[in-house]
C-alpha cells in the first residue's frame, strides 16, 4: 500500500533529511536494525544504541538527526511525515508478527522509494 506524502516535496530540509537517514542506514550492518525496536537520544539505553544495539528506522532517524527527545512523532517530524506517513514507515502491516520481513535492505529500498516518490511503499522492495 502506497501513502501519499505531498507535502514533503515542499520541504527541502525533511528531504535532505531522509537523504541522511537512507545513507546512514544503507551503511550500517544488518543485525544492527530490528523494525521492532525503538531505541533514542534521550533513552537510557542510548549509550547501548552506540555500542551496537539494534533500533528501527524512527529509533535510527532520531540518534542521526539529533533529536533529544526521540520517539516516532520526533522522527515524523523531522523526516517531514503526517501520521499515516509515520505509521507506514514506522510500524508497517504485520511488523511484529514478523520482523523477518522488514530488513535493513528493504528499509532501505522503501526510503530510497519515498525519496523519489514522495510514497511509503513497503511492496517496492
Amino acid at each position: 500500500m502506497a501513502y501519499d506524502t505531498t507535502d514533503l516535496a515542499v520541504d527541502t530540509q525533511a528531504k535532505v533529511n531522509l537523504i541522511r537517514l537512507r545513507d546512514f542506514l544503507a551503511t550500517l550492518a544488518p543485525e544492527r536494525f530490528n523494525i521492532t525496536r525503538l531505541y533514542y537520544p534521550s533513552s537510557d539505553v542510548f549509550e547501548e544504541t552506540k555500542c551496537g544495539t539494534a533500533a528501527c528506522i524512527a529509533g535510527w532517524a532520531c540518534t542521526i538527526l539529533g533529536e533529544p527527545h526521540g520517539a516516532r512523532f520526533e522522527a515524523q517530524r523531522v523526516l517531514g511525515l503526517n501520521d499515516e506517513q509515520g505509521i507506514a514507515l514506522f510500524c508497517p502491516y504485520h511488523y511484529q508478527e514478523e520482523p523477518h520481513k522488514y530488513t535493513l535492505p528493504r528499509a532501505v529500498a522503501v526510503l530510497d522509494h519515498l525519496i523519489a516518490t514522495g510514497e511509503v511503499d513497503w511492496s517496492v522492495a
